[in-house]
């Protein structure tokens, strides 16, 4: 991976605490976490970056992050110092940790370097004199594509891997039915 040794060194420490790595006669080894993390890396970047945004979920670094956030976004330097006040060590590992809190989706980043919680993450907020008032979807009954297309990013990553699957291949089948066809039997 082309890191130095104090690189991969500082690194292992970090990820034996977040229960990727544990420490082994003279080397380290992936717990199940970390070897799931590495092959689901392999095959589906997405994917592991829900796994490890799962795995973090309620870890001390997501909870003092999320602590932070919770009144609002901030800088990104400011959540790193917030983040580095509970670490031992050089300063830059509270932006090391703002990196990993956005690589595993607990924090979003905006094109400005603004963070703030995932909307799946964020209390909602009711507005002054709201009441207890439960309203009619907008546009009568929900058609059968809507799940589909009304979802939202928040929504779709908090699916539980059966129902992600099942959903991709919804998507798959609907893009299908709606390419294209191509060949002799294609119709115009």
């Amino acid at each position: 991976m082309r890191l130095s040794k104090k690189s991969a060194a500082g690194a292992a420490g970090f990820l034996v605490h977040a229960g990727l790595l544990r420490p082994g006669r003279g080397a380290w080894g992936l717990t199940e976490a970390g070897a799931n993390l590495a092959r689901l890396r392999a095959a589906d970047a997405a994917r592991a970056r829900l796994h490890l945004r799962d795995h973090w979920q309620g870890s001390w670094f997501q909870q003092r992050a999320a602590d932070r956030l919770a009144a609002g976004s901030v800088e990104e330097g400011e959540l790193a110092r917030h983040l580095q006040a509970a670490l031992a060590g050089p300063p830059e590992r509270g932006l090391f940790m703002v990196e990993w809190l956005v690589y595993a989706l607990l924090v979003e980043r905006d094109e400005n370097g603004t963070l703030r919680l995932p909307a799946d993450q964020t209390p909602p907020q009711e507005p002054q004199g709201a009441q207890d008032v439960e309203e009619e979807e907008p546009g009568g009954p929900q058609g059968i594509l809507d799940p589909l297309l009304n979802a939202t990013a928040e929504h779709v990553t908090a699916l539980p891997d059966d129902e992600f699957i099942a959903l991709m291949g919804a998507y798959r089948t609907v893009f299908a039915a709606l390419a294209p066809k191509t060949g002799s039997h294609a119709r115009i």
